[in-house]
């Protein structure tokens, strides 16, 4: 019994068609402090969205500061930072919808109206800071 020509062809095929469908962008270590009205942002959220639709996320530290491998290129970024939820004690229902507050302006919790962008360099990218502050 002989092995067709095309065999190790369909093989690759196979193999290339297994995946997440995503195309494996480079990246780079981006690091940073993020500040609201002067102040480190203690908990929180930080979100590089690359122009492909793919996005890295991380936890801010009780000091401010991340740390993140994001893509290479002009990243928008979004930040979010929610009060913890108090507890009602007259509402006894567990299946209740937490509503959270942002401890921040609404619009820095997404890409399009935060206004916040990352140029993310091929080599380590210190000084990714954002400083938060209340619009009047």
């Amino acid at each position: 019994m002989s092995i067709p020509r095309c065999f190790p062809l369909l093989i690759l095929l196979v193999l290339l068609g297994c995946g997440d469908g995503r195309v494996k962008l480079p990246t780079a270590l981006v690091a940073g402090t993020v500040t609201y009205q002067g102040k480190p942002l203690g908990t929180g959220r930080i979100i590089f969205f690359h122009p492909s639709g793919q996005a890295v996320a991380t936890d801010l530290s009780a000091d401010g500061t991340y740390e993140l491998a994001a893509f290479l290129g002009n990243n928008r970024v979004a930040i979010t930072s929610y009060l913890p939820e108090q507890p009602d004690a007259n509402f006894k229902d567990r299946g209740r919808i937490a509503i959270l507050k942002n401890r921040i302006p609404d619009r820095y919790a997404e890409p399009a109206t935060s206004g916040l962008t990352f140029e993310v360099k091929p080599r380590e990218n210190e000084k990714a800071d954002f400083s938060l502050v209340e619009m009047k």
